[in-house]
């Protein structure tokens, strides 16, 4: 079998089964699998303008390019995935994570949306099968604040509201998002609205930290 055909037969194996998100991960179940390394390109850009949201669910990251947005490959794709926002989730508890790792939760979660280049726009590549990609971080409390988490926590005041935002100043995401090559979590799950929406979920192992102070929000 050549190193194609494994990757092929390694991609099939991963959309061969959809489970229902969010899951905890088994590490003493997971299977290695041999894949080519992400590659991450503009995401050291800067955007034109940035929007911070809150949905009356979530709080999420608007940034806007004026062209050429980042976007993401490798893994087990062969096309590129667009970058299209960051959704923050978290709890009343230090345990406020979705998706777990041997039944450990962190207080904070970080999902950076990716759609599929080919679909044009997120709404349409959410009716196709391999139209998502989320990649996850786990933030966990250490004694240092992010600095970066702080400028958008300092905007919250102005979004207190249901279904309103506020225009903040850009900054490269790659200043939230730790790119990484791999040593990462891979299924292939969904989203829950009212029609299960298929995800490609990338959960990586690296902690990002954060501060007490911050998890409050």
């Amino acid at each position: 079998m050549s190193v194609m055909d494994e990757h092929i037969d390694q991609r099939n194996k991963i959309f061969s089964h959809c489970a229902q998100s969010p899951i905890d991960i088994n590490v003493s179940n997971a299977e290695q699998l041999t894949l080519p390394g992400l590659k991450w390109t503009n995401y050291e850009r800067v955007p034109q303008t940035m929007f911070l949201r809150n949905s009356g669910e979530t709080l999420i990251l608007l940034p806007e390019w004026n062209g050429d947005a980042p976007y993401v490959r490798g893994g087990p794709f062969d096309e590129n995935y667009i970058f299209s926002a960051i959704h923050f989730h978290w709890g009343p508890t230090i345990n406020g994570s979705e998706h777990s790792v041997d039944d450990v939760r962190m207080p904070l979660e970080m999902h950076a949306i990716h759609y599929k280049e080919k679909y044009l726009k997120f709404e349409a590549a959410k009716k196709h099968d391999d139209g998502l990609l989320f990649l996850v971080y786990f933030c966990d409390l250490k004694s240092n604040h992010s600095p970066v988490l702080d400028r958008l926590l300092s905007k919250l005041q102005h979004i207190q509201k249901a279904d309103t935002k506020v225009l903040i100043e850009p900054f490269p995401v790659e200043d939230l998002l730790n790119p990484f090559v791999s040593d990462y979590f891979l299924y292939y799950g969904s989203i829950a609205t009212s029609t299960p929406t298929p995800v490609t979920w990338i959960i990586t192992r690296k902690v990002t930290a954060i501060s007490p102070e911050q998890v409050e929000l």
